[in-house]
């Protein structure tokens, strides 16, 4: 029986080769997603290394001491707060420059302040649902409160930009969410870390939690 050609190709032979082309679709594009995500966690660090060149250049102008600012976040959860009835960040943070208007006269732009891999976690956004709409955190960091870093303004405002730890330990931005490695049980994920020498690295030890300078209950509330 003679098969049916289609411009050259039996039925047959056209199945095979889709079939093929399937096969190979299946077998590249996680190794595609792979690589598009690694580029974008090369382009994080490279990010934080520019933004840690540029905070050195304003401590450098400063007596080095870190920028006098507040995180972006800071100031976003401070505008839905009664900053009288907080702690002195809080209190602060409605009068302060965000970090990103710090550094702007060094020519930074927007850009670097957003993360390619940037998004925000499911906890977040459960947590948020029952807030005011003003409230509402959009898919990303960057979107919801202007940029996908956190800054050490504990540091920066309540220890007149004094760190505690040498310039190779101290971290001054770390990403907001842990997007950078996948969450286990001892470990909700990596993020990309930038010290104060200006060095960013990936951390996969949690470092973030005992290095970064968190919110003590005092300064804030």
């Amino acid at each position: 029986m003679n098969m049916k050609r289609t411009n050259g190709f039996t039925v047959i032979e056209l199945l095979v080769v889709i079939s093929i082309v399937s096969v190979l679709a299946a077998i590249l594009f996680p190794v595609f997603g792979k690589a598009k995500g690694s580029a974008h966690d090369s382009s994080c660090i490279q990010q934080l290394r520019q933004i840690g060149i540029v905070s050195a250049m304003y401590s450098a102008d400063s007596d080095d001491r870190l920028p006098y600012a507040v995180a972006p976040s800071t100031k976003f959860n401070a505008s839905f707060t009664a900053a009288q009835e907080r702690g002195p960040l809080f209190k602060a943070a409605v009068n302060l420059p965000t970090i990103i208007s710090a550094l702007a006269p060094y020519r930074t732009t927007n850009s670097l302040w957003r993360c390619a891999q940037d998004r925000v976690e499911p906890g977040f956004l459960a947590e948020n649902e029952v807030l005011p709409p003003a409230w509402q955190w959009k898919p990303t960091y960057y979107e919801t409160v202007g940029a996908s870093y956190d800054y050490d303004d504990v540091t920066a405002v309540l220890r007149g930009g004094q760190m505690r730890l040498p310039s190779s330990q101290a971290i001054l931005f770390c990403d907001y969410p842990a997007v950078h490695g996948p969450a286990t049980a001892t470990n909700l994920g990596d993020r990309n870390l930038l010290f104060a020498d200006t060095h960013a690295q990936l951390d996969t030890k949690n470092l973030w939690s005992t290095n970064f300078v968190p919110p003590a209950s005092g300064d804030w509330f």
